[in-house]
């Protein structure tokens, strides 16, 4: 039984299917297809939904307004770590292993610019080049 959810931007429905939520019907499809491909051996490791870490986030430290009263840093701020930006992640539609290689596909119907941006970074970053379905 299906599942039908409100409508994305883009046009695309998240579905949910075996208790499993996709984004789309056409990555719903291609999980079947690559499913199908684990069953027979052609590929192995198939993973969904696997995160890549493109940026790092960035901290600074700050003072707390509060001071060291014992020990070697008496007289000396305490100080504490804030997050000035969030890190930069791509979360890959799919993983899987053919051939003794690592491939990392993505369905897409529209190529947004964060995308495109985040497709580069995964190259310049991880030496990954990601196969658009």
């Amino acid at each position: 039984m299906a599942v039908y959810h409100k409508r994305n931007k883009y046009g695309s429905r998240k579905i949910t299917r075996d208790g499993m939520t996709f984004d789309s019907l056409k990555e719903y499809r291609k999980f079947r297809e690559l499913h199908l491909l684990k069953k027979a051996g052609e590929i192995a490791d198939l993973k969904r939904q696997v995160e890549f870490e493109l940026i790092p986030a960035q901290f600074e430290e700050v003072p707390t307004g509060e001071y060291y009263k014992r020990g070697e840093r008496t007289g000396q701020p305490k100080m504490k770590r804030v997050c000035l930006e969030q890190s930069v992640k791509y979360i890959a539609d799919f993983t899987y292993t053919k051939n003794g290689e690592t491939i990392v596909e993505d369905t897409k119907g529209f190529r947004t610019a964060d995308y495109i941006i985040k497709r580069k970074l995964m190259l310049y970053r991880h030496g990954i080049k990601i196969k658009e379905t």
